[in-house]
């Protein structure tokens, strides 16, 4: 239950929202200064193709570790806002987000659990079919 609670609260979940949601050129997180001196254009790094094959799920988490600046104001805004707690004597968490605006932070929060249960699903497909490869050899 613990692993599940660090995994809702990991930079790449949350880097993966930030991305969907483009709340990197949401003043609320980057700030309008931060903004204004960039022209609000910003330079999308380029993904860099390291000797990963021909695993995406690798290439995916080699993509969300390189962030842009606002991307990294952004990850440290949404984290500060996020919370992540089980539920007592339950199997259950309660996911909130913080911010003035209810259906914001519903948005944010259903795509925070939207993005976990999509890489919950991919995860354990990847791992089945490698497992599946390795028993036909």
């Amino acid at each position: 239950m613990e692993t599940q609670v660090q995994i809702l609260k990991s930079d790449a979940l949350a880097v993966k929202v930030i991305r969907q949601l483009h709340l990197d050129r949401n003043p609320t997180f980057v700030g309008n200064v931060n903004l204004a001196s960039s022209g609000h254009s910003q330079v999308q790094s380029t993904p860099t193709s390291l000797a990963v094959g021909e695993n995406p799920f690798l290439q995916e988490h080699f993509d969300l570790a390189e962030r842009t600046p606002h991307e990294s104001i952004a990850l440290g805004m949404f984290q500060s806002l996020l919370s992540v707690s089980p539920v007592r004597n339950s199997r259950l968490f309660e996911v909130s987000f913080a911010s003035h605006d209810s259906q914001f932070a519903q948005l944010v929060t259903n795509t925070l659990v939207t993005q976990f249960i999509d890489e919950n699903y991919r995860s354990r497909y990847t791992s089945t079919m490698e497992a599946s490869q390795w028993l036909s050899k």
